[in-house]
Formats: C-alpha cells, structure tokens, sequence
C-alpha cells in the first residue's frame, strides 16, 4: 500500500503524521494550537493597606485584546468578615476591549483573629462558544496548607515498568 495510506477493517484511510512534540493531541484544522494560547481573562489581588481586623485591596481583572464578552464579578467574604468598602458584584460589560479593571475593596474582621477562609474574587465570562472561569484568593497572612500526598501501596513494580528499558522477564522477543 501506498505510503502515507493504511487498511483498518477493510476502509482505507491516510494515515496523519504523529503530532510535534509539545503540541495537544487533536485532530482538525488549527490542532494544537489551543495549548499555547494564554487566558483571555485574569484576575488578581493587589493589598493596598492591613491592619489588625482591616484590610484594604485592589480586584483586578484583565481582560486580553478579541475577549470581548461580559465578565460577571463576584466577591465571596470568608464567615465573620464584613465588607467595608466595594460592591459584592459587578460586571465588566462586553465591547470594552483588552485592559485592566480595577476595583478597590475593604474587608473588615474580628480585630487580632485572622479569618479561617479565602477572601475569593470570582470572574466568569460566557459566549457563544466559550466560557472562561477565572479566581483569585487572599489568606489573609495564612500559610498555604497543602493536602496530604497519598502513599502508594500495593506491590513493588519491576523498574521495567516505570523507565520502558529492556523486556520483563518471562517473555520472548524471537519467535521460535
């Protein structure tokens, strides 16, 4: 058969060459290309001022060049803590182009007792043919606690298995 043209259950079909390293599987027109495109829209915390049982912040949301829908904004407060300054939802309407939304805040808590959760700034875009989820967190000062890694178990494998050097034991290469 010709090169390039393969036989799968009596159809014929052209083979497609396998994908350059570093590029998404996928298939069509444009494949890959999703992989290196950045996020249309980002959001971050700038802290302009904290005390103890007050702080004052920046919500910024980014919004990249051709990302021109809505983008609904939600501020969720951890329990305990109350909103001094800045509106709990807002919405950067579509049609404003690429740039930079600023939005000040004031968030007021027990005074010396650092709030338990994140102080979560929330956007969401959707168009005709996307959504876009973005999120930022303040820990008030906390550390970042990472889960537990879960521990392997079961039985040792053969390093065979984990590298794909040499043949596990117990089979043949040669046919007899």
């Amino acid at each position: 058969m010709a090169s390039g043209v393969e036989r799968i259950r009596g159809k014929t079909r052209k083979r497609l060459a396998p994908p350059a390293p570093g590029h998404a599987h996928t298939t069509g027109p444009g494949a890959g290309l999703t992989a290196r495109l950045p996020s249309p829209l980002r959001v971050g915390w700038t802290v302009v001022a904290s005390s103890s049982g007050h702080v004052r912040l920046v919500a910024e949301v980014e919004r990249r060049a051709g990302f021109e829908v809505p983008v609904e904004v939600l501020l969720s407060l951890p329990a305990g803590a109350t909103l001094t300054e800045g509106a709990v939802t807002f919405t950067v309407p579509a049609g404003v182009g690429e740039g930079v939304l600023s939005v000040t805040y004031g968030v007021a808590f027990e005074t010396g007792t650092l709030p338990m959760e994140d102080l979560v700034l929330v956007a969401h875009a959707v168009g005709a043919s996307l959504g876009v989820h973005a999120e930022a967190r303040h820990r008030f000062g906390r550390a970042l606690v990472m889960d537990r890694q879960p521990v392997p178990t079961g039985p040792e494998l053969p390093a065979v298995f984990m590298t794909g050097d040499g043949t596990p034991s117990g089979t043949m290469d040669e046919e007899p």
